[in-house]
């Protein structure tokens, strides 16, 4: 009889350690998503600053005011164009063939380039300033946890 009560007690125990154990992956798995959604929207927003930092000229969006899903600036000699294609933000220079700046494991959900002038009539200069918007998602890793989406909007001044 004592055994019987021994198994049924270690048996209630398993039962709540298995379940404890769920929970703690299911927390980490989230964790993990939401650490990548994270770092792929950090890294985007590195590279597109660094880009709108140093240009010379931003072609699109063409007026103040005005957005788009693409980004065209002149740096340099160069023509570079961020972009979303298939899931993920890419950045082409030139007529070269288009770079993902984000993993494919990652899915961009939406990317938009607001165009911002400010003009000081004194001075006879623009600034000119553009605020990205860029949305990303992940579904759950392994089955654990749930998916989780971000969105990370930053405005830029060109130098």
């Amino acid at each position: 009889m004592e055994i019987l009560i021994y198994v049924v007690l270690v048996a209630i125990l398993a039962v709540f350690l298995s379940g404890s154990i769920v929970v703690l992956l299911q927390g980490r798995g989230v964790v993990g998503t939401q650490s990548g959604v994270h770092d792929t929207l950090r890294l985007a927003e590195e590279k597109i600053s660094q880009d709108v930092r140093i240009a010379t000229a931003i072609t699109t969006p063409a007026a103040a005011g005005t957005s788009s899903a693409t980004l065209v600036m002149t740096v340099g000699v160069d023509t570079i164009t961020y972009s979303l294609s298939a899931g993920v933000v890419t950045r082409q220079v030139n007529a070269d063939a288009p770079i993902s700046i984000t993993p494919a494991t990652m899915s961009i959900l939406s990317l938009n380039f607001l165009r911002f002038e400010n003009t000081n009539t004194i001075l006879s200069k623009t600034v000119v300033s553009v605020q990205a918007t860029i949305e990303a998602g992940s579904a759950s890793s392994g089955g654990l946890g749930k998916g989780y989406v971000e969105t990370k909007q930053f405005t830029v001044t060109m130098q």
